[in-house]
Order: C-alpha cells, then structure tokens, then sequence
C-alpha cells in the first residue's frame, strides 16, 4: 500500500467514525449544535487534507498548503 493512500485511509477512517456518529443522531442519539459544528469542522478538514494532498502529488511545490513542503515518508 502506498504512503498517500494510507495517508488518506488513516483521515478517513476518522470520518467515517463521525458519520457513524451522525446516522446514530438520525436515530434518536441527542447532540447539540456544538457538537455539530466539530463534526463539520472534522469532515472539512478531512476534506482539505485529501485536495492538498492530490495537489501535491501533481505539484510538489503546493505542500505549503499543508504547512510544509513535502510529504511525509513512513518507516516500516
């Protein structure tokens, strides 16, 4: 498995936990508007993270899009 596509499941898999969390709302769980706003800050920043990551695999010079140039490389 590549590093970008385990880069990618390790934020998403996250998300999915709160889109769990939300199907669990719909069915009766109670959660105030607070809660809700994280849950769309959680889901946008996921979101972010996998754009700048695929603009930086096109452009490697678009890593400042995630604070640092260049993508991390994970040792075994």
């Amino acid at each position: 498995m590549s590093d970008f596509l385990r880069s990618i499941i390790r934020t998403g898999v996250p998300a999915l936990a709160g889109a769990i969390v939300a199907w669990l709302t719909r069915r009766g769980l109670e959660v105030d508007n607070g809660t809700v706003t994280l849950g769309i800050a959680w889901v946008s920043s996921v979101a972010y993270y996998g754009v700048a990551r695929l603009v930086e695999a096109v452009e490697p010079r678009a890593g400042w899009l995630l604070g640092a140039p260049g993508a991390p490389v994970y040792g075994d």
